[in-house]
């Protein structure tokens, strides 16, 4: 459907919608072209069309969502989301979805190079994960590329109209190593508004990775310097860390930082700053996913919390104003509060300065972090030993058990490798005195 349809569409839905206080419809459209690859073969290449819509309206203070595939079916997906709002909390000082307001102009969210590449391109585009690691003597198991175009489209009753032109790519790939009867792998990917997926560099990683853990190092226990990879930074910000600075979890007693507005929670050499204009951010628009215009502001600055981050439901609640941090992770989904582009900023390290330690680049088992402790027990692989400034011998496998916090306040600094993990763009993480044991 093209989008002056329908942006039609939701114009009347708005206009019929006369049971509900207020009214917002966002609606994703997408198109997508997506390689398959497996044993460094292609698989399967699929072109799918998606368009979804989430609604939220507001009956007395309260909200209540829904959401359809069926653009006939709008009105009644409409009245049903007035339905479920009976069963909503009610909040006494609702001050109404954002209304229309001037916003920012955010650049590098749409490359033409994503729309116009054929099915020939793309499926040589994911071969090169695949050139890589078989002339290194590993093998691609699996992987694929997805080349997406479409739009973002937010309409309310008070007038906001937003219609944002979008493109994403997105590439993957496992790559394993066999010799004897020892077997060991890599996982990556890389997430880009653009065409410029290093595809190469991402399939060299997996290979080196990989090909190196065929002759590892044990260790039982050791205690230093550890760098974290930008994967495994990513890892442990998303599940042990960014859960307390949400004010929704601060506001159900879920959060280690309730309270410490204002108070050093980590290292002074950490800052982090939510972006939500950065340019080509995955997270990036000219509005949140809920109209609040995008901003850019100090989350964490030299170890000191600043602020929390919310959207109006929550802020709502809490007699505030949004930070302009609603996310939807689909339109069938009700958005949440979570951080747009979280930019990591430390001190810049020479690795060649770190004479011992050990380097994990991904973890295993991140995801059971407890979310209110910040508590984290973990398996790290791609796991190296640092030895007189450089990379040294793989080891086979190794634990991580921190708090978060207390990893945080050991922070000296970061490499110059800089990478965009999805919405985190982090460089590499030094951390001293930290206690890793080994599993075997």
């Amino acid at each position: 459907m093209y989008h002056d349809e329908l942006c039609s569409h939701l114009e009347r839905a708005i206009e019929n919608a006369k049971r509900v206080d207020e009214v917002e419809l966002y609606a994703s459209e997408l198109s997508t072209l997506s390689v398959k690859l497996r044993r460094g073969e292609l698989s399967e290449v699929k072109h799918s069309h998606t368009l979804g819509i989430g609604v939220r309206v507001v009956c007395d203070g309260r909200i209540g969502f829904s959401s359809t595939t069926d653009i006939r079916g709008l009105d009644e997906c409409i009245e049903r989301a007035g339905r479920l709002a009976v069963f909503g909390e009610r909040l006494e000082h609702w001050e109404g979805f954002p209304a229309p307001q001037s916003v920012p102009r955010v650049s590098g969210l749409y490359d033409e190079r994503v729309v116009s590449t054929d099915v020939e391109e793309a499926c040589r585009l994911s071969l090169e994960l695949a050139r890589v690691p078989r002339e290194k003597g590993a093998l691609l198991s699996s992987g694929g590329l997805s080349l997406t175009s479409g739009a973002k489209l937010l309409f309310n009753s008070g007038g906001l109209r937003v219609c944002e032109p979008r493109t994403l790519c997105y590439a993957h790939g496992e790559v394993v190593a066999r010799e004897g009867g020892r077997t060991a792998s890599a996982y990556d990917f890389e997430l880009s508004r653009t065409a410029d997926l290093p595809m190469g560099q991402m399939a060299k990683r997996m290979s080196e990775i990989a090909l190196a853990g065929l002759h590892p190092t044990g260790v039982e226990k050791v205690r230093g310097t550890l760098v974290l990879r930008p994967p495994a930074v990513a890892d442990v910000l998303e599940n042990a860390l960014m859960p307390s600075l949400s004010l929704d979890s601060v506001l159900k007693g879920r959060s280690a930082l309730a309270e410490r507005v204002g108070e050093k929670v980590a290292s002074s050499e950490l800052s982090l700053v939510d972006d939500g204009l950065l340019h080509g951010g995955v997270e990036s628009s000219c509005v949140d996913d809920e109209g609040t215009p995008s901003n850019t502001k100090p989350v964490i600055e030299r170890g000191v919390l600043k602020t929390f981050l919310s959207d109006v439901y929550t802020a709502c609640k809490a007699g505030e104003k949004s930070t302009g941090n609603c996310v939807r992770g689909s339109y069938s989904t009700p958005p949440a509060t979570d951080t747009r582009n979280l930019i990591v900023s430390v001190p810049h390290m020479r690795a060649a300065d770190i004479d011992e330690g050990v380097v994990l680049t991904n973890l295993i088992g991140a995801h059971t972090a407890n979310p209110i402790t910040g508590e984290l027990s973990v398996e790290g692989r791609g796991a190296f030993l640092i030895e007189g400034g450089h990379m040294g011998m793989a080891i086979d496998s190794t634990m991580l058990s921190v708090n978060v916090f207390e990893l945080l306040e050991r922070l000296r600094g970061g490499l110059g490798d800089v990478r965009r993990m999805g919405e985190i763009i982090t460089p590499s993480l030094v951390f001293e005195d930290v206690e890793l044991v080994g599993t075997h």
